[in-house]
């Protein structure tokens, strides 16, 4: 390669003693296309849940950050012109009035409900001249209605007229206890000068109407006020801005701004310790100095980048966002009070602001910001605009630059273009070319006052400048470096990309180099001041490599970099690392590993950032250079938005129908719900401004789900066939940043179906215990009453053997023994006839004792056990026995016997019962014929035997021989009894109590 030769002019560079730029802020706004419309949005309100309420001549509209939400007369207001002040009361209902009527929005039916007042007779209702001044701690709400000034008392809904007015605008001062003790009352149009109400000692109010002239004696027109202490009120008019002390009524002070004839002031707040903001009908926002009492000179107060200035809403709120409506069109725009103390600087005669492609500071401190074709901008440390130098050669031709503008050691400015160098003669602040034939620049650094590299599309070459004179070098690096985009760091090594890898070289061609896997796309290097490591801007995001490792990592895959493409990188002293990206700004701290991203909102000007375009000054502060000019900070006062946003459950559906229940989903702390209700889904909103698509949710069903979820802001989740049980729904809202808002919990109870819950468990779990004893009961009582008839068959059988037993010893023993003494009788006598006698009573004997045995035996038989059986047996006894003593029998039985069991001592006693009473007729009746009768009642069996005899002597039946003896034994020995009348024969009657 050729030598360029040139001459380098090196001069000192002048400064200039510029103050530094003021504040700025960057808004946001809701307007038409977000559903606003009708314009007039003089009151704004931010409630307690994080909404605007925002007033409008077309209903009440409210915002969450992210929806437009709007009602009307439709929706259930009396009334569509809303110009009045907007109160929440301490259950959260938000109170304002149409011009006809009182509105309130009821939070938890997410409804109105309006009333109008009557007049003092209580005859009609008021229709018109609406408006809400205050409500007080004690639920008193202040309104003007018709001209006058009520106290209405919402608990009771009692009211009472409290003093006559001509204003329509209002502001109160309170005491400690919160009662309102002084009004001041602006007509605005419709009168001059202003209205104090104030109380005496007696609760009366009294009004008093001054300053209707201003000292040149015009008529003052009053339109608001702010009380800033009992001894002074801020009083807004179209003769400027008005300071009013009620303790000295007669000597208002005026205040107009000094460059402009009529000052109309239409609103205003408290903007900081030191400033007033205020509205002026012409020129917008002003400032005003509370301490020197002047207004703020433009260049020195804070820049609003509004849209317009034509303004009247003007809140700011407890998050300290600034909102001002429009006067006439349908717009609001809002801005973060707190924004991060980013100061864009600005360039004289309004230029817009440019492209920044790169920056660098001088030896002085001086920034030079360096645009592609407008030019190098330069700035004091202070960020105050020094100066512009254009793009022209010595010989006038002018040229834009590739990309990097460079200091080098001896304070000479250089800029790298296509194909050539350029330095800055600062003698005619123009520059002078060197053409550098080796394929496009890239990047330059100075390694020492007179040795530079310069890396191209060709390859890394090394320079130098001696004797005024510059010199490149041939093939600097044996390595191809052709199409590698190389960078050269500021510390140790250079940097190349190539296809596959990233190549790290020494700074000196003889050194090694370090070949490191890497498929993303380079943008930016930063090599920070531990010495040990260098930061990679990349396409997917910000890297990292330890000069010990052979790979590159990506740290912050878990913060909100992670597949962020970062166009330039620098650092703090601090060890943070602060990078530009196509998304804002982002803040890298590797020992917590995390990461705060900041935009537009928080007071960047803008969010697309420029490759190459970072420097940290040697005061520390940070320049970035930004799609609308450059943007400088100082890294220790940058804070992230501090405030996470609250939840709000913006629809609640089950079995995907609305839920219809009191309070609504978002205010209710606890919801029951059937068994059948377990498919749940939820609409959730993470109520802000500050950057609200960005804010997520954070949820967990606990009892539920062990692990947090995360939903995008506005996103619904569900939950299919939840199962019977108590859960908690966890939400909280984190901005962009990771900050927290307030947690909000909502206790889910889906109730057991009838046949699962408590109390049918319990009456379940009786009924069965129930049953079991019962069942228990049951068979121990079956269990007694089978031992007890065993017992009883064991006692029967006892009493049965004992009764055989007695039966044979009486009977068989009785026959045995005659039997024995007629056969020792026979044995000792000799005579025939009486042999033959003693044989036949022996014969006689032995058939009696085979009869008794017979009976015993068939008693005993438990086949025997039935009626039925007793009946054949006695009837074949009957007509046997009968028969054989020539006696008619007849035996009269039921058609149909029931089935009724007799024990065997019933069928034995009421046997031998009837065989005696038989006996007895045929031994005693003299009678030709018998009749027996069988009946059976429910509870009782009974027997008729009827002769034709002679019949019984009753005598004998009294005293009673052996057979009616027996015969009543016999039959009181089963429970049973008997009876004997007489009437031309005998008629015995033998009675057993039986059971069917």
């Amino acid at each position: 390669m050729g030598k360029h030769l040139a001459f380098i002019f090196l001069a000192a560079l002048f400064n200039a003693n510029l103050t530094a730029q003021p504040a700025t802020l960057y808004f946001q706004s809701i307007s038409e296309k977000d559903g606003l419309e009708s314009g007039y949005h003089y009151f704004l309100k931010k409630d307690s849940r994080g909404f605007l309420w925002i007033s409008s001549l077309k209903g009440v509209f409210r915002s969450d950050g992210i929806s437009l939400t709007s009602w009307t007369t439709a929706d259930g207001l009396l009334g569509d012109n809303i110009q009045s002040n907007f109160e929440e009361d301490r259950e959260g209902n938000i109170w304002f009035a149409s011009y006809n009527a009182v509105n309130q929005y009821r939070r938890t039916s997410n409804d109105f409900f309006a009333f109008q007042l009557c007049d003092d007779l209580l005859e009609n209702y008021l229709t018109e001249g609406y408006q809400l001044i205050q409500l007080e701690k004690d639920d008193n709400l202040w309104l003007c209605v018709d001209n006058k000034i009520y106290k209405y008392n919402i608990p009771s809904q009692a009211y009472q007229p409290v003093i006559q007015t001509n204003s329509i605008r209002f502001v109160t001062s309170t005491s400690s206890d919160g009662a309102i003790n002084r009004i001041f009352g602006f007509p605005w149009m419709f009168d001059s000068g202003f209205e104090l109400f104030t109380k005496n000692a007696e609760d009366e109010w009294h009004r008093e109407a001054l300053l209707k002239k201003d000292p040149l004696g015009r008529s003052i027109e009053t339109v608001g006020g702010l009380i800033e202490n009992d001894t002074l009120t801020w009083l807004f008019s179209n003769k400027g801005l008005i300071a009013f002390s009620p303790s000295n009524p007669g000597n208002p002070v005026f205040y107009s701004l000094p460059d402009q004839e009529n000052t109309y002031i239409r609103n205003g707040a408290v903007f900081n310790k030191q400033y007033l903001l205020l509205l002026e009908k012409d020129r917008g926002p002003v400032f005003f100095d509370r301490y020197k009492m002047t207004f703020v000179a433009a260049k020195d107060a804070p820049v609003l980048h509004l849209r317009e200035t034509n303004l009247r809403g003007l809140l700011i709120d407890r998050d300290k966002t600034l909102w001002l409506a429009h006067d006439k069109n349908p717009s609001i725009e809002y801005a973060n009070l707190d924004q991060a103390p980013f100061v864009a600087p600005g360039i004289k005669n309004n230029t817009p602001s440019p492209i920044i492609t790169s920056i660098v500071e001088d030896t002085s401190g001086d920034i030079w910001c360096a645009t592609q074709k407008e030019g190098v901008f330069v700035f004091d440390r202070n960020s105050a605009f020094l100066k512009k130098i254009p793009y022209l050669m010595d010989t006038g031709k002018s040229f834009n630059i590739r990309y990097q503008i460079i200091c080098d050691p001896s304070g000479n400015i250089w800029l790298t273009g296509t194909e050539s160098l350029y330095v800055l003669n600062p003698a005619t602040t123009r520059w002078v070319e060197f053409p550098i034939k080796a394929g496009a620049l890239h990047h330059i650094r100075f390694l020492k006052k007179n040795e530079f590299l310069l890396s191209t599309t060709q390859g890394i070459y090394e320079g130098c400048i001696n004797n005024g004179l510059l010199e490149i070098k041939e093939n600097a690096f044996e390595e191809n470096m052709k199409n590698a985009f190389a960078f050269i760091g500021n510390a140790r090594y250079l940097y190349a990309q190539t296809s596959s890898h990233l190549v790290a070289f020494e700074r000196t061609p003889s050194a090694w180099k370090r070949l490191l896997p890497f498929n993303s796309v380079l943008l930016d290097v930063w090599e920070d001041s531990t010495g040990k490591r260098t930061w990679f801007g990349t396409s997917e995001g910000l890297a990292l490599w330890n000069w010990g490792d052979n790979q590159i990592t990506f740290p912050t895959e878990n913060s909100l970099l992670h597949k962020t493409g970062v166009m330039s990188i620098t650092g703090d002293s601090n060890g943070q690392v602060w990078v530009g990206t196509g998304k804002g700004l982002f803040s890298f701290n590797a020992k917590t590993d995390s990461s705060f991203n900041f935009r537009a909102e928080d007071g960047l000007p803008s969010n697309s950032f420029s490759i190459f375009a970072a420097l940290t000054a040697s005061d520390g502060h940070i320049w970035f250079g930004t799609a609308k000019g450059p943007v400088v900070f100082d890294p220790d006062k940058v804070k992230p938005y501090p405030y996470g946003p609250p939840i709000h459950i913006d629809e609640f559906k089950i079995d995907n129908e609305p839920y219809r229940g009191t309070p609504v989903a978002s205010e209710a702390t606890r919801i029951n719900l059937a068994h059948f209700q377990n498919n749940l889904s939820f609409r959730l909103k993470a109520v802000g401004f500050y950057l609200p698509e960005f804010s997520t949710i954070r949820y967990r069903l606990k009892n539920y789900e062990k692990d947090w979820q995360e939903l995008e802001n506005g996103e619904t989740i569900n939950y299919h066939q939840l199962p019977p049980g108590a859960y908690q729904l966890e939400m909280v809202g984190v901005n962009t940043n990771g900050v927290a808002g307030t947690p909000k919990i909502l206790s889910l109870v889906i109730n057991p179906p009838w046949w699962q819950r408590w109390w049918f468990r319990a009456s379940v779990i009786l009924t069965a215990i129930s049953l079991i004893y019962l069942a228990f009961r049951f068979y121990l009582r079956r269990k007694l009453r089978e031992q007890q008839r065993i017992f009883e068959r064991q006692k029967a059988l006892q009493e049965e053997r004992n009764r055989i037993a007695a039966e044979l010893h009486d009977d068989l023993g009785a026959g045995l023994s005659i039997i024995r003494f007629l056969s020792d009788d026979t044995l000792q006598k000799e005579e025939p006839g009486a042999f033959r006698q003693n044989i036949s009573r022996i014969y006689h004997s032995a058939g009696e004792l085979l009869e008794k045995m017979s009976d015993i035996i068939w008693a005993m038989n438990a086949d025997n056990d039935t009626l039925a059986n007793l009946v054949a047996h006695l009837q074949g006894y009957a007509y046997e026995y009968l028969d054989i003593n020539r006696l008619l029998c007849r035996f009269e039985v039921p058609e149909s016997l029931p089935d009724l069991p007799l024990s065997g001592a019933q069928r034995r006693n009421v046997l031998l019962s009837v065989k005696e009473a038989l006996h007895n007729i045929v031994k005693h009746a003299e009678a030709s014929e018998v009749d027996l009768t069988l009946s059976v009642q429910p509870d009782l069996l009974r027997i008729i035997i009827q002769d034709n005899g002679s019949g019984i002597d009753l005598h004998h039946l009294r005293t009673g021989g052996n057979g009616v003896r027996n015969i009543r034994r016999r039959m009181e020995a089963v429970g049973g009894s008997v009876d004997f009348k007489t009437n031309a024969g005998t008629i015995v009657t033998l009675s057993l109590p039986v059971s069917l």
